[in-house]
């Protein structure tokens, strides 16, 4: 009985030893597990330094803000408009004890009143061209605001700007849109936060876009760039260009872009605003923007939004940019 039992504790031992060793995963051995992949952590959103840039719109922690700047879109009436929505504003943190963080409040005239769509609880995520945070739809009844409604705010955080992100200037869409599944897209900053225009000199400003590109097949493709821009203030001129463009599919695969989306633009400046034509090989258009900063400060931002067509049936494209002081 004792030899039996020595036998026994020792095949024991040995089926231990070869399932710690991995078995060899040949014939006899034992199973061997796959390496698990760890999932992909989208990057932090950008950080204002509250510091050195306390009028920064995320520095303003309750609240009320009121938002303004370049847009571009279909209006929810379809009405096409570069003022695709009347009032855009952020509540934060203490007014919403129950919403995480801040509260977006997208407003636009309906007839003879304004309808509101509300969106909270954002989720940073990378959507494959870069860092965005996803916000889900909230409506407001008798009882407060809770979860409910329909599609999502997609708020774009720039990453490729030499400096840094962008303190001053948000870029986000809202889709699907209900007329015909339209984009909308914005470039908002706040309106209280009108920089002082210089009356001379130049700057040049780097940054990056987000938009949608519909080909001739109308297939639609989201797309990425980078742009620059010189803005003279002695002149009242702005130009720049866009390049390195990036786009992903419907299912969210990367495609190769057309090099024909690259295109540049020029235009006036009329106070902190400025309005221009842009165009590429094969599209023509129009390009709208602001200038953001401290309240009265130097303009070390702009907003801007883009919207070229082809005269040939050769597609659209439409989007918005942000950009910081080089």
């Amino acid at each position: 009985m004792l030899r039996k039992r020595s036998f026994f504790v020792l095949a024991a031992m040995l089926a231990v030893s070869g399932c710690a060793s991995g078995g060899g995963g040949g014939p006899g051995g034992g199973v061997v597990t796959p390496p698990v992949t760890p999932p992909v952590t989208p990057p932090p959103p950008y950080a204002s330094n509250c510091t050195t840039t306390p009028g920064a719109i995320s520095c303003i922690k309750t609240g009320t803000l009121q938002m303004d700047g370049p847009q571009i879109g279909l209006r929810f009436d379809s009405t096409v408009s570069a003022a695709t929505f009347d009032t855009f504003q952020i509540l934060r943190k203490d007014t919403l004890p129950q919403i995480t963080q801040e509260l977006w409040v997208i407003g636009y005239l309906g007839g003879v009143s304004v309808n509101y769509r509300y969106f909270g609880d954002f989720e940073s995520k990378n959507d494959g061209l870069g860092p965005v945070r996803v916000g889900k739809s909230y409506i407001n009844d008798i009882s407060g605001f809770k979860p409910g409604g329909t599609g999502a705010l997609t708020l774009f955080d720039i990453t490729n700007v030499l400096q840094g992100g962008l303190d001053y200037v948000q870029l986000g869409e809202v889709a699907p849109n209900p007329v015909n599944g339209a984009y909308t897209f914005f470039a908002v900053g706040r309106s209280a936060g009108a920089p002082a225009m210089p009356a001379t000199g130049s700057a040049r400003y780097d940054g990056g876009t987000r938009g949608v590109y519909v080909d001739g097949s109308n297939a639609v493709f989201s797309t990425a760039s980078d742009v620059t821009m010189t803005a003279n203030f002695g002149t009242g001129a702005v130009n720049g260009s866009t390049s390195n463009f990036k786009m992903t599919n419907a299912a969210g695969a990367t495609v190769t872009a057309p090099a024909s989306l690259a295109f540049t633009f020029n235009g006036n400046v009329a106070g902190s605003r400025f309005t221009g034509a842009a165009s590429n090989t094969g599209m023509t258009g129009n390009v709208s923007g602001a200038f953001y900063g401290e309240p009265a400060g130097a303009p070390v931002e702009a907003g801007l939004s883009y919207n070229l067509v082809s005269s040939t049936g050769g597609g659209s494209m439409m989007g918005v940019g942000g950009l910081k002081k080089n």
